[in-house]
């Protein structure tokens, strides 16, 4: 707890406002031109629908920017004696509320009011306990709001993260970090040599939201605040932009092992770097 006074002041950082907008945009036009990959075999809206598939990663940077935010929230208010009610009471104020209701909306107000029929309770009560990320990646027999995968992940990174951060002293935290990301790693490894998803599932996610606490571990730190610091993050970012995009151009679609396994986490660092620039 000795390295508390090392803490900055939380400042709101306004510009991760349109960082957040980015995000959702690129996830919205790669939902909305996707269509086109399957119907269009060439043409100016298959080309627009292969460039728009880097929209997808709009996810990673939610969750890395989430991982940072978080962190940096909670290494803020480590010391106060109401840490883990205040972090807890918030976050289920700001998500659940929100959330089941649009659950409810979905399930039962919509087919009801269209005249279809009500998703049975053996398929969507995974949606209600926030496994629905496991049931798509172990085909487990489920239906809702596929998009909704994401706020399963999330939802476990705010159950276990902040007794970590609680427990474990700044020093250590970083140890943390790189252990949690090697677990990803091996968990990528292992689902997909199965044949399983490695894109919903919460242990083959959570680097992203790693990488992210990491950069608040750094701020906290006060490394992030010089300008040599902001110099060697723009310079990471196109150290990884490079490899990253060629492998895109060259071994996308194939589902190569290797790239199933290493992409998010080069994709995660690509956006923590900007971040961090920021």
């Amino acid at each position: 707890m000795s390295d508390i006074s090392l803490s900055p002041k939380t400042i709101y950082l306004k510009d991760f406002d349109g960082v957040r907008a980015i995000a959702a945009l690129g996830v919205m036009f790669h939902h909305f031109f996707q269509k086109y990959l399957i119907s269009e075999k060439n043409g100016y809206l298959y080309d627009i629908g292969k460039i728009t598939l880097i929209g997808q990663t709009g996810v990673t940077l939610f969750f890395v920017l989430s991982g940072f935010l978080i962190t940096r929230i909670l290494l803020n208010t480590k010391t106060q004696t109401n840490y883990f009610s205040t972090f807890y009471i918030r976050r289920a104020l700001r998500i659940f509320p929100l959330y089941y209701l649009f659950l409810i909306i979905y399930f039962f107000i919509n087919p009801l009011s269209s005249g279809g029929q009500v998703v049975p309770a053996s398929q969507q009560w995974y949606y209600w306990v926030y496994l629905q990320n496991f049931a798509l990646t172990f085909n487990w027999d489920s239906a809702g709001p596929l998009h909704y995968w994401s706020l399963g992940v999330e939802e476990h990174f705010y159950l276990f993260w902040p007794v970590l951060v609680y427990f474990v002293d700044i020093k250590h935290l970083s140890k943390v970090i790189y252990f949690i990301i090697g677990c990803a790693l091996v968990t990528r490894y292992i689902l997909f040599s199965n044949g399983y998803q490695v894109f919903y599932f919460t242990f083959t996610t959570m680097d992203a939201l790693a990488v992210g606490a990491f950069l608040a571990v750094q701020e906290f730190k006060g490394v992030t605040s010089t300008k040599s610091s902001s110099n060697k993050f723009l310079l990471l970012f196109f150290i990884l932009i490079v490899p990253t995009v060629l492998c895109w151009v060259v071994v996308s679609g194939k589902a190569m092992l290797w790239v199933q396994v290493f992409k998010l986490l080069f994709i995660s660092l690509i956006y923590y770097s900007l971040l961090g620039y920021l």
